[in-house]
């Protein structure tokens, strides 16, 4: 790969706790099949050199490129975890620029993956009466229905449901939830297997991050929507799934602070501890802050929403 690799920010990426000697980073091997306590891996970092970014350990015998590298401690594919790299910026040329011909990647999900039949994708005013109302009735703005490209349904698999869409920082759509507004017995409806999705990618307000800090709800797009109307200066992230991913982790990695606002449910916890667990020892700060009882951030908000505020602004400092 040349001179392309961020070698010291795609160690921190991967969370592989190495120490530079000379002109290679050393480290115990990161192979998840090799284990053991000693420094026998190394990876270059001298970006005048052809073997920039390889890696080898002297002790299983592995190597290979950047890519294979966090390919294999990923478990990504090789294709996914290259898309990866140049989305991250962790992929640049030798003056430390992302390299032109390669800064848009032509992911399938642009071409191959859309929302299902059914759902409008319009300004708030122009929601059907009993969508907006809902809508309204929980806190969420006009400003946000443009910003988070939310939309609804009145027809199709998504009927009678507000949409949530995730994009990542290209503007491609990963996946989306969808919220009942008409009382359906099913709360929430998430992505079809058969719908193409990428498994385990999407994060709602990922295509709007910009900074080193993030505040994560783990359930509910509309506790992420909360959390941004009382302090929309922040980024925001809503997990979906009942536990976090890898490439969820990895995500999350480019940020300094994970601020978690922590529902008082089991998932909620869960995640609380997950997110604490998977940034255990790393460059990344992990705060809980907790709802106060019988509170989620979406109850509290439509409650009292300067409460909110001051929680949020106490746990991103």
């Amino acid at each position: 790969m040349g001179g392309e690799v961020d070698v010291p920010r795609l160690l921190r990426a991967l969370r592989i706790d190495a120490r530079l000697n000379g002109n290679e980073w050393w480290a115990p091997c990161p192979n998840p099949k090799h284990a053991e306590h000693i420094p026998s891996w190394s990876i270059r970092d001298d970006a005048d050199r052809e073997n920039h970014g390889n890696h080898y350990c002297f002790g299983c015998e592995w190597g290979g490129d950047a890519i294979e590298l966090a390919s294999v401690v990923t478990g990504m594919s090789r294709r996914a975890t290259r898309e990866w790299l140049v989305e991250h910026g962790l992929i640049r040329s030798k003056r430390g620029e992302l390299p032109t011909i390669r800064v848009v990647v032509r992911s399938p999900v642009k071409t191959a993956v859309s929302l299902p039949f059914g759902v409008n994708l319009k300004p708030l005013s122009e929601w059907s009466e009993s969508a907006r109302a809902y809508a309204v009735r929980r806190g969420i703005t006009d400003g946000q229905v443009r910003d988070f490209r939310l939309g609804y349904a009145i027809r199709g698999r998504l009927e009678g449901r507000i949409v949530f869409p995730a994009y990542d920082k290209n503007g491609a759509i990963t996946g989306y939830t969808s919220r009942t507004f008409r009382d359906h017995e099913t709360r929430y409806l998430n992505p079809n297997t058969s719908e193409g999705f990428p498994e385990h990618k999407a994060i709602f307000g990922e295509h709007l991050w910009d900074g080193d800090s993030v505040v994560v709800t783990s359930e509910g797009a509309i506790n992420v929507l909360s959390a941004h109307a009382v302090m929309p200066s922040i980024n925001v992230a809503g997990l979906y799934g009942s536990h976090l991913k890898e490439t969820q982790v990895l995500k999350l990695a480019r940020f300094r602070k994970i601020v978690v606002l922590e529902d008082p449910d089991p998932t909620g916890r869960d995640y609380a501890v997950e997110l604490k667990e998977a940034f255990f020892e790393s460059d990344t700060r992990v705060v809980v802050a907790k709802m106060p009882d019988g509170y989620d951030p979406n109850a509290l908000y439509c409650k009292d929403p300067e409460v909110l505020r001051c929680l949020i602004r106490e746990a991103v400092k």
